[in-house]
This record gives structure tokens, C-alpha cells and sequence, in this order.
């Protein structure tokens, strides 16, 4: 018995309907999750999910946009996962977890919003 159900129609047209709505490849948003919004109601700051292929794991990114244009930017890059954005209290810093340097392993980041630099904060053992 062939266990393989690519070949299978049903999962021909799962696989269609999933590459329509989640574009893989094309560096377009296919998801937003973990939403925080600034104090004064301009910005949202959220994890974005981007497909780069539907195989494999999903690449996740912090993503902000201005509330009251729609426009979108994408704040953070790499080969891993960044994701649970906070605003500071003063909104210039967005605090996020990240696995960039071992996978699964999440730490503390922080982003300077005006500038793009992201610093890590100590590393710690075991999960934040």
C-alpha cells in the first residue's frame, strides 16, 4: 500500500487552496498573530507568518504597521522564528522572543523601533 498521499486529489486540492491563500514564496504576509498596539492607538506591532515553501518550518517575523495608512514594515530578519512583540512604555522599544541562535530556544530581544537595531538581553537557561 502506497502511503504517499501527494498524488491523492484530495490532497491536490488541499495543496491549491493552502498555496492560494498562504502564497508561498512570494514575501507577502500570510498571517498575523500576537497583536500589541501602541498607547496612543497609531501603531500596531504583530508577528507576521511568511511561507517561503509549504514543506519545512514557517519563518516568523515582527512586522509593524501604522494604523491609520495600512502601510506594513517589517522590522526583523533571519533564518528562525521571531515572535510575542511588546511595545515599552515609551513605544520606541518593542521587546520579542526569538530562536535565532539555537532553534526552539527562545530568548529576550529588543528592538530600537527608530533605528532597527535589535540587542539581546542576557541569556538566560531555559525558556522566557
Amino acid at each position: 500500500m502506497d502511503k504517499d498521499i501527494r498524488n491523492n486529489s484530495l490532497y491536490q486540492e488541499t495543496k491549491t487552496l493552502f498555496e492560494l491563500l498562504r502564497r508561498p514564496g512570494s514575501q507577502c504576509i500570510a498571517d498575523a498573530t500576537e497583536l500589541d498596539t501602541s498607547s496612543d492607538g497609531k501603531f500596531a506591532i504583530f508577528t507576521g507568518t511568511f511561507f517561503d515553501r509549504l514543506d519545512g518550518p514557517v519563518a516568523t517575523r515582527i512586522c509593524l504597521a501604522d494604523l491609520a495608512s495600512g502601510a506594513i514594515q517589517v522590522l526583523t530578519f533571519g533564518q528562525r522564528r521571531d515572535r510575542l512583540p511588546k511595545f515599552s512604555p515609551t513605544e520606541n522599544t518593542v521587546a520579542f522572543l526569538s530562536d535565532r541562535n539555537k532553534p526552539g530556544d527562545f530568548q529576550l530581544y529588543f528592538l530600537d523601533v527608530s533605528n532597527g537595531e535589535v540587542k539581546p538581553a542576557p541569556v538566560i537557561n531555559g525558556w522566557i
